[in-house]
């Protein structure tokens, strides 16, 4: 039989690749296809394929800057040596060539490529490595750069998509989302003001009475932040003063439950997806059209509501007079062409959080427990087999922080008769590990994404997430009168329960009487109503303290009740609060002043 030619030999070691043929038999078929023979840089990116394979990612790369040199401008001979260079942290002359791609690879084909590499380099799965740091700093955020500088508007978006879900929301600490923004934020409003200057002008609103204020969302949903919102016009429309009329901007989705809220509150919705059909699956034709929009409805304001995707660009180009961000999450974004910072929840109407000056609402919400559920969580709680039920009720995001993990496992080690029950869209293979390797994975129990006010009644204590800590679930569990144990952390200063007790707590803010109110429900250092973590161990024990104590279960749950019927529960507090200040941002606008 005659021997394989050159060309058969490769096509052989790709199949056999495929096969995941042991590598040595591999080899053997590309052993004798040496430099200048035609099919020599094939050859080289099979053995360099091999190399990775076999665990070795210098060589891997070494052999696939050969394959390149020789003439394979593949896309495959591309993601390996990006994968493999992301395993060694990314050298000089590997990052060199990678970034020499962007500047020739053509506009269609970049996006496409971007998201391959997400792939190869590990984006699919959410879980935090130290290549993915380097791999985002050093080739992704150049891809949303050249992008931009295309003027690949609908694909920018696009990656900036995929890059918030697959890797700034992940980690949710806030150093980490800090990092991520400092570098994607530049990129959009350097682009915006681009656009702006170019664009044709639209008039704008005066900014007399009466005021007309549009709220932006991304998504239609019944989301915690559109919860936020809706409580907020629900509020609002419950005051005999009503300075502004609300228009809700949203830029696709489909929630009836979101659209019957607003049609029984008497708010107008624009559904952008629904209204300007032939913006079709472009995201930056419909920016465009809402920018319209807004100046053919009068818009004095434009309040942002939470999420930070797409705000640098859509701010950057002016929509709206005043342009206003209600922040729900992190504190530590900023973007200079945001007038407004408004959050919440807080008895002062101004906070300093991260160096910048906050305007600051007080929740409201008249619906964290509903009656109705009792006989259904009455009936779940009592197949659970185990004395003592514990929960949290949170994006699974919130619940990778290795100490949180850590300290789960410790409780549960130190309850064997106990059991956890954990949320989410979907189980996540982090959480699972950390609970297997702690020998306590039996003890949990995984409930999917569930109706959480029918839960929170479930639990018998409720274990806040840490560093970055639950919103709603938390105070829905609170309304049910279940104790909570908390942890004091940067995040949770900024948003959750503790941002709202710290300022009393800590900082002397409030008077006399509102800090008394306050510790009258919190309870003393011995005696814990709402138990106040400062670290892992401090948790560990707090959660043992309530496990072990029926009484003082008791005791946390009523007070619990308590605060939240106090502090939480009257929407028209919520209503006035945020409402005035988006006034003062319009009046303080046309008076030329600081907002």
């Amino acid at each position: 039989m005659n021997a394989a030619s050159p060309q058969e030999a490769i096509q052989r070691a790709w199949t056999r690749l495929q096969q995941d043929t042991a590598i040595p038999e591999v080899l053997a078929l590309v052993a004798d296809i040496t430099a200048g023979q035609p099919q020599f840089a094939q050859a080289q990116h099979i053995r360099g394929v091999c190399a990775a394979r076999e665990g070795d990612p210098g060589r891997a790369k070494a052999l696939l800057i050969d394959a390149i040199r020789h003439g394979d401008q593949s896309t495959g001979v591309w993601l390996g040596l990006a994968s493999a260079a992301a395993a060694i942290d990314f050298p000089d002359d590997a990052l060199a060539m990678l970034l020499d791609l962007l500047k020739r690879i053509s506009t269609p084909q970049l996006f496409p490529f971007a998201v391959q590499l997400l792939r190869v380099l590990g984006f699919a799965s959410k879980e935090r490595r130290p290549q993915k740091d380097l791999a985002f700093s050093k080739l992704l955020i150049p891809i949303l750069a050249a992008l931009l500088a295309r003027r690949d508007m609908d694909n920018a978006i696009a990656f900036e998509g995929l890059l918030y879900e697959h890797y700034v929301k992940p980690t949710e600490t806030e150093a980490h989302f800090a990092w991520c923004m400092e570098k994607i934020e530049p990129l959009f409003t350097q682009a915006a003001h681009a656009w702006r200057d170019e664009l044709p002008p639209l008039p704008q609103a005066e900014l007399t009475r009466p005021y007309r204020i549009g709220f932006f969302i991304h998504n239609a949903s019944t989301l915690a932040h559109i919860e936020v919102l809706l409580n907020t016009l629900k509020g609002y429309r419950m005051l005999d003063e009503q300075p502004f009329e609300p228009t809700v901007y949203c830029f696709s989705g489909k929630s009836p439950e979101m659209e019957q809220a607003l049609a029984r509150l008497d708010v107008r919705l624009v559904m952008l997806n629904e209204l300007s059909p032939e913006t079709g699956a472009s995201a930056w034709r419909r920016l465009l059209r809402l920018r319209e929009l807004i100046s053919e409805d009068g818009v004095q304001e434009l309040v942002w509501v939470s999420l930070v995707t797409l705000l640098p660009l859509a701010f950057g180009l002016r929509l709206a007079p005043v342009q206003t961000w209600l922040a729900m999450k992190y504190r530590n974004f900023s973007q200079p062409d945001i007038d407004g910072y408004v959050t919440g929840s807080a008895l002062t109407r101004f906070a300093t959080l991260c160096g910048r000056r906050w305007r600051m609402g007080m929740l409201g919400v008249d619906d964290w427990y509903d009656p109705a559920l009792e006989e259904a969580a009455t009936a779940i709680r009592a197949s659970q087999d185990a004395p003592v039920v514990l929960m949290t009720l949170a994006r699974t995001e919130k619940m990778q922080d290795p100490a949180y993990l850590a300290a789960m496992v410790a409780v549960l080690k130190a309850h064997p008769q106990v059991l956890f029950l954990w949320a989410g869209r979907e189980q996540s293979p982090a959480i699972v590990k950390a609970f297997r390797e702690g020998g306590v994975l039996e003890q949990t129990r995984f409930i999917g994404w569930v109706n959480t006010r029918l839960f929170a009644q479930v639990a018998d204590i409720f274990l806040d997430t840490f560093p970055f800590p639950c919103g709603f679930t938390l105070f829905q569990a609170m309304a049910a009168a279940k104790p909570v144990v908390i942890y004091d952390s940067p995040e949770a200063a900024q948003t959750g329960l503790w941002a709202f007790l710290k300022p009393l707590v800590e900082d002397g803010e409030g008077t006399p009487e509102e800090r008394a109110e306050l510790h009258a429900f919190m309870g003393g250092d011995a005696d814990p109503l709402i138990s106040l973590a400062r670290t892992p161990e401090a948790y560990v024990a707090l959660a043992s303290r309530l496990i072990k104590d029926a009484d003082a279960r008791t005791a946390a749950g009523g007070a619990s009740r308590r605060f939240m019927a106090h502090y939480f529960s009257d929407p028209r507090v919520l209503g006035v609060s945020l409402g005035r200040h988006f006034v003062e941002l319009i009046e303080a606008k046309r008076r030329g002043e600081p907002v």
